[in-house]
């Protein structure tokens, strides 16, 4: 399993500033990797322990306005993650 999130893309529109800006809280960890271990946990069990690796295959992301054109500001993002885990 890997999570990939919205917003890990070398261009994204300016509305996604909040949601690629981690200081935000939303995380690549927080968000799409929460959401997939809640759904295998759901239906595997519960786990025990779980690592993670993470890389930026994308290590900077800019966003642009609605015509895709003016660059409006750049941002460093992780973008994927590969986890293991030991269920219980």
């Amino acid at each position: 399993m890997y999570a990939y999130g919205m917003g890990c893309e070398p261009k994204n529109p300016e509305h996604m500033l909040y949601g690629i800006d981690e200081g935000n809280g939303a995380t690549l960890v927080s968000i799409p990797m929460g959401h997939a271990v809640d759904a295998l946990c759901h239906v595997l069990g519960e786990v025990e322990t779980l690592n993670a690796l993470i890389k930026n295959f994308i290590p900077e992301t800019t966003l642009v306005d609605k015509q895709a054109k003016k660059l409006v500001r750049s941002r460093r993002r992780r973008t994927i993650m590969s986890p293991s885990a030991a269920l219980l």
